[in-house]
C-alpha cells in the first residue's frame, strides 16, 4: 500500500493548499499591505506628505475635500500611476510543490520522488514581476462670495489594490495569481468661512479580487465583486499665509462580495466578507518664503478592526476521483489477504468539505509618516520631493508570498510644469524600499477530510476499511519557510485642466 498514502498525501496537500491560498488572501487585499496612496501624481512627487494639508489641485477632492475651497476656478485633473513590483521567494516548501519535482513522459506521471515526501526541500527562486495601473480622475467647482466659499467635487479612484503573479515559479500550487482591484466613487461638497473649512462626502465603494492557484493543470479559482457604500469627513484651518493644517477621516468598510468559484472542477456561487481599515489623516503646508515650502503628513489606519474573514466557497463538498483509482482497486488483492472473489473498490481518495471558514487575520494598527518640500524654481515650473515611511499591518505569523509586506521606505521626486493659465502636468517618481524579511507560514486550513475508505465485499457482507490513519501529512512539511525580496518602482502622470 505504499504508493496510495504517498499519492494521498500530495493530492490533501494540494488541495487543502489551494483552498488555504483562496481564503489567506481574501484577507488582505501597497501603502501598507494592498493600501494605495497615488491617487494623484503631484502628490506621489512628495512621497505623499502633502495629502492632508496642500490643496493646490483637483486633487484634493480624494485626499482632503475641504482644500477644495481653496481653488479660484473649476478644475480638473486626470492621471495614473503605474508600478513595477518585483517580489522573489527563497527558501524551501512541504509536499505540496511535488508536481514541480515528478517526472513527465507524455503528460503521464512516470515518477515520484520519495524523499520529497518525507522533508521539505528547496525550491528553484521564485520570482513575480507584475506592473499594476491605477488610474485617477478629481474634479472640483469652487463659488466664492465675499468671505463665504462653497465648493463641489467628484473623485473617482483606486483606494486599495494588489497584483501578485507566480504562475511560471515552482511555488504556483500555493500562489499561481492573485489580482485585487477596487474602486471609489466620492462626490463630496465643501464650505468656508474665512480661514476655516470643512467637507463631508459620500460614495460608493468596488472591490474585486480574482485568486487562483495550480495543481499540475487544475486547481482553485475565486472571482468575487461587490459594492459598498462609505463617506468621508474633512476640515482645514488657515491659521496665517504660512501655516496651514488639514485632517481627513475615512471609516473602514465591511465589503460583502461575492462571485465564482472553482475547485477541481467543481463550481460554486462564492461569498466573503472581511473590513478594511478605518483611515485618520492630519498634516500641515509650512511656506518657509515665496519658494519654499515644507510639508508633513502623519496617517493612522486601523488595521487592527480586520480580525478575521468569513468566506463560503459555495462548494460544500469537492470530490476527486483519480483516473487511476479502478487500476489500484484491481491492485489491492494482489498486496492484501483478502478472499479469492471479493469485490474491492476505493472510496473517498479525495473528498474535502471545502464550504466555509473563518481565518483569523489579527492585524495590527500602523502609522504613515511623510515629509516633503516644494519649491517654485520659475513661472514655470515647481520641484517636488520626499521621504516617507509606511509601517505594515501583517504579522510575521501571517505573512506570506503572495502579500509578503514588511514596512517599507519611500522616496520620491517629481515636477511641476505649468503650461499656461489653463493647463499644467504633474510628473512622479517613486522607489519603495522594503527590507528583506523571513516566511514561516503554513497556510493551510483545517479543513474537515473525509477519511478515505476501502469497500471489500464477499457475497452479502461488506466490511470498510478507514484509510484515514496512513494519508497523514505532518504540519512542518506542508507549509515553507524563507525570505523574501521586494523591490518597487512606482511612476505618475497626470494633466490639470482650469475652466476660466
Amino acid at each position: 500500500m505504499g504508493t496510495l498514502p504517498h499519492f494521498l498525501d500530495m493530492a490533501r496537500t494540494h488541495l487543502k493548499a489551494a483552498l488555504g491560498l483562496i481564503f489567506l488572501s481574501s484577507s488582505f487585499l501597497n501603502g501598507a499591505a494592498y493600501q494605495i496612496y497615488t491617487q494623484s501624481a503631484n502628490s506621489l512627487g512628495y512621497a505623499h506628505a502633502d495629502m492632508a494639508a496642500l490643496a493646490d489641485d483637483a486633487s484634493t477632492a480624494w485626499y482632503n475635500p475641504a482644500g477644495m475651497v481653496n481653488l479660484c476656478s473649476p478644475e480638473v485633473c486626470i492621471g495614473g500611476a503605474s508600478f513595477w513590483i518585483k517580489e522573489e521567494f527563497n527558501g524551501k516548501v512541504g509536499v505540496s510543490s511535488l508536481p514541480d519535482l515528478l517526472a513527465y513522459e507524455d503528460g503521464i506521471v512516470t515518477t515520484i520522488p520519495g524523499m520529497a515526501l518525507q522533508q521539505p526541500f528547496r525550491v528553484p527562486r521564485a520570482v513575480s514581476n507584475t506592473y499594476p495601473l491605477f488610474p485617477s480622475f478629481n474634479a472640483v467647482w469652487p463659488v466664492h462670495y465675499y468671505n463665504l466659499h462653497f465648493a463641489l467635487g467628484l473623485a473617482i479612484d483606486v483606494p486599495w489594490g494588489l497584483e501578485t503573479d507566480y504562475s511560471y515559479s515552482s511555488v504556483r500550487p500555493y500562489a499561481a495569481q492573485t489580482l485585487i482591484e477596487s474602486l471609489q466613487i466620492n462626490p463630496s461638497v465643501a464650505f468656508g468661512i474665512g480661514d476655516l473649512s470643512f467637507a463631508v462626502g459620500y460614495g460608493r465603494e468596488m472591490l474585486e479580487t480574482k485568486i487562483t492557484s495550480s495543481v499540475i493543470n487544475t486547481g482553485a479559482y475565486l472571482r468575487l465583486r461587490g459594492w459598498e457604500n462609505t463617506y468621508n469627513l474633512a476640515v482645514m484651518y488657515k491659521f496665517d499665509r504660512e501655516l496651514t493644517l488639514g485632517a481627513t477621516f475615512r471609516p473602514g468598510l465591511t465589503h460583502k462580495i461575492s462571485g465564482n468559484s472553482s475547485i477541481f472542477f467543481s463550481d460554486g456561487h462564492a461569498t466573503c466578507h472581511f473590513k478594511t481599515p478605518a483611515v485618520l489623516t492630519a498634516g500641515f503646508k509650512c511656506d518657509m518664503s515665496k519658494r519654499l515650502s515644507i510639508l508633513g503628513t502623519v496617517g493612522y489606519n486601523l488595521w487592527s478592526r480586520v480580525k478575521s474573514i468569513e468566506v463560503d466557497t459555495g462548494i460544500p463538498q469537492v470530490v476527486v476521483t483519480p483516473l487511476f483509482s479502478n487500476i489500484l482497486a484491481e491492485l489491492i488483492p494482489s498486496f492484501l489477504p483478502i478472499p479469492p472473489g471479493a469485490d474491492v473498490s476505493l472510496q473517498n481518495i479525495l473528498t474535502l468539505n471545502s464550504g466555509k471558514a473563518s481565518i483569523p487575520i489579527h492585524g495590527k494598527d500602523t502609522v504613515f509618516l511623510a515629509l516633503g518640500s516644494k519649491f517654485i524654481a520659475s513661472d514655470m515650473w515647481i520641484l517636488k520631493a520626499g521621504f516617507g515611511y509606511d509601517q505594515s499591518p501583517i504579522r510575521p505569523g501571517t505573512r506570506e508570498f503572495r502579500i509578503p509586506d514588511n514596512d517599507h521606505y519611500l522616496f520620491s521626486v517629481g515636477a511641476r510644469c505649468i503650461f499656461n493659465e489653463l493647463a499644467f502636468a504633474d510628473f512622479g517618481l517613486e522607489y519603495i524600499y522594503t527590507p528583506k524579511c523571513g516566511i514561516k507560514n503554513n497556510p493551510i486550513l483545517p479543513v474537515s477530510i473525509v477519511p478515505p475508505e476501502l469497500i471489500i465485499t464477499v457475497g452479502d457482507v461488506t466490511e470498510v476499511i478507514p484509510l484515514d490513519s496512513v494519508v497523514t501529512v505532518p504540519p512542518s512539511q506542508q507549509g515553507y519557510t524563507g525570505s523574501i525580496n521586494s523591490t518597487a518602482l512606482a511612476f505618475s502622470l497626470q494633466i490639470g485642466i482650469i475652466f476660466p
